[in-house]
């Protein structure tokens, strides 16, 4: 049963939840079982069978906000203190001397209760039309935070008002997120899990050089369409261009640069785009969208007649009405230009070669692959990515799968997929078989990122080794549902998306070139005596060797690139911080090529 609410009052714990109030002793040996709980119902004062949202201690009472009305319980008696008759209690905090009580159904109302009794409500210019949670901070000064965008600063005493808006997205909801050219484009939710559209405004939130701003309604009136709601609930960003393209779940696919700014629209009105049929004939439904090696958008017309899309570099679109599966919700193009779908309703995967000539359907072929016919454990596909070896990962229900067919993924009999067997605490186990695998992301090591609904485990890059696991305990994801996984390879910072907001960490691995590059360096640097972290050399091959010695020559580090960075933590063999001085930084790539040895860079540590 889901606690709503909870209180300490009197040498009791109380609970309030959907079903009434429970009570129980401080000093009970075994809270953990619910029948020593008692319900405190009619009998005692209390309605039965009405959610309990709000509770608090004050003025030497406990106050509870059940449905519509505001009690009041000195341990044996119960009040009724105030009613509202469109409204329950949401909140009620307690801080100061006074009591605030927010009443709240879709709009609300913020009251504030001084000891003597006497209440009234905080109303504009900082009244709350859609009250979150609120604060006394000193005598009749309050925070109160407001569910349109903005916090408000009041003191009563002086009718001072002050409004805020903080740097961060609109809302914590995010369903997929893309990186280029340093800015994060997050997507937000146009569907349900079951695929019913969520005609909300929601939009896409842009984070760039330290801001985020938000691409909707607002912003640009254009996306409001026939329904009046954009729904944009995928987004890619043009790999050369800065540029992105956002789609909905119900008006088709946006192509814009930034909010405010003159976007283009493809729907089936404009378009040869097509309708979602008997899924809703009146949208055109965006499933999923990704970019090829030749700059083309491939896209995933859902439900359509024909379901498969392109926005070729040159600007024109094209669609094909061969597949074998209709109901497509996402695409990733691997190295040898196939096309990679997850099939919606539990259908599997399906493969799509466009042939040498993207124009010519004679060239094309299909192949869907299932639990039938490959080893994947169930058709129930969530995921699809593609590492840095070519390899294709699919995440299911039941694990992850991974595809190692290169060219000849249509050979049916010999591309089957490949289950991997881990160590999981002394046994042996398919990889994250107990595991609902929601995202796949590959970082510049190519090590696995699995989000999942129990975090995110971070495999080497043959997955047999786990290496982390984030979660809501261990670290600070604010939940363990995840939405999403996008990573920066230039600076390998990881941005997650979880059910409750979105998280980025600073991740060790970026992506390597083939060679080093002659533009490599190392930060910090210099090294000031006040800094104990780590040392990061960027620019490196990918998983190039490193030495590190000082201008004498002797070895002080030696160790491999993740990616294209190495990560040094200032201190010798012998674990010493390193001593004043300059440090060389030499690295040589897995590939020799004609200079295999050379002095990347130096360090300068100062103590």
């Amino acid at each position: 049963m889901a606690v709503k609410s909870f209180g300490v009052f009197n040498g009791n714990l109380y609970a309030g939840t959907a079903e009434g109030v429970f009570r129980i002793a401080s000093d009970d040996v075994n809270p953990e079982d619910f029948s020593r709980w008692q319900m405190l119902g009619p009998a005692d004062g209390f309605p039965a069978g009405i959610s309990v949202n709000a509770m608090t201690v004050w003025n030497g009472q406990l106050y509870l906000g059940i449905g519509n009305t505001l009690y009041s319980y000195d341990g044996t008696n119960v009040s009724i203190v105030a009613q509202n008759p469109t409204r329950e209690v949401f909140y009620l905090t307690s801080e100061g001397p006074g009591l605030m009580i927010s009443w709240k159904q879709g709009v609300g109302s913020v009251e504030y209760m001084e000891p003597s009794g006497a209440r009234y409500e905080i109303q504009d210019p900082c009244g709350a039309a859609i009250p979150l949670y609120g604060i006394e901070d000193g005598e009749k000064k309050f925070w109160i935070a407001d569910g349109n965008d903005q916090y408000r600063y009041y003191d009563h005493n002086t009718g001072q008002c002050e409004k805020f808006t903080y740097n961060s997205p609109y809302l914590e909801h995010s369903t997929e997120i893309a990186i280029a050219h340093n800015k994060v484009y997050v997507a937000t939710p146009g569907a349900l899990p079951d695929l019913t559209p969520l005609y909300r405004d929601w939009g896409v939130y842009i984070f760039s050089e330290g801001q985020w701003d938000r691409f909707y309604g607002e912003s640009n009136p254009e996306l409001a369409g026939e329904f009046g709601y954009a729904a944009l609930w995928r987004v890619v960003a043009h790999p050369e261009e800065d540029k992105f393209y956002a789609g909905s779940f119900v008006g088709g696919l946006v192509e814009a640069t930034a909010p405010g700014a003159p976007t283009k629209r493809f729907t089936k009105s404009n378009s040869i785009l097509q309708s979602a049929g008997a899924a809703g004939a009146d949208r055109t439904a965006i499933g999923g969208m990704a970019f090829d090696q030749d700059n083309n958008l491939w896209i995933c017309n859902y439900s359509a007649g024909s379901p498969i899309a392109v926005l070729k570099a040159d600007g024109t679109l094209r669609n094909f009405s061969a597949a074998p599966a209709n109901n497509l919700l996402q695409v990733v193009v691997d190295n040898s230009g196939y096309k990679w779908f997850v099939i919606g309703f539990n259908g599997g995967v399906l493969v799509y070669d466009s042939g040498a000539d993207i124009d010519n359907p004679a060239d094309d072929r299909y192949r869907i692959i299932n639990a039938a016919n490959s080893a994947l454990p169930t058709n129930s596909v969530t995921t699809i990515a593609v590492d840095l070896e070519g390899d294709v990962w699919v995440g299911t229900q039941q694990g992850a799968v991974s595809f190692e067919c290169g060219s000849n993924v249509f050979d049916a009999s010999n591309c089957t997929g490949r289950r991997r067997i881990v160590n999981v605490e002394g046994f042996n186990a398919y990889l994250l078989e107990t595991e609902e695998v929601r995202t796949i992301a590959i970082d510049g090591a190519n090590r696995k990122w699995f989000g999942t609904t129990n975090g995110v485990f971070v495999q080497s890059p043959d997955a047999l080794t786990q290496e982390a696991h984030y979660t809501s305990t261990n670290s600070p994801l604010f939940d363990d549902a995840i939405t999403d996984i996008a990573i920066n390879q230039e600076t390998g910072e990881v941005w997650i998306g979880t059910e409750k907001g979105i998280v980025s960490l600073r991740a060790e691995a970026t992506e390597g070139g083939r060679i080093n590059s002659a533009a490599a360096y190392a930060y910090p640097n210099p090294v000031r005596p006040d800094y104990d972290g780590p040392i990061a050399i960027y620019g490196l091959a990918r998983d190039a060797n490193v030495k590190i010695t000082d201008v004498a020559g002797n070895l002080v580090y030696e160790g491999k690139a993740l990616g294209g960075q190495a990560v040094w933590d200032g201190r010798d063999y012998l674990g010493r911080r390193a001593a004043s001085g300059v440090y060389l930084v030499f690295a040589t790539s897995t590939q020799t090529f004609d200079t295999p040895d050379a002095i990347i860079t130096k360090v300068v540590i100062l103590n």
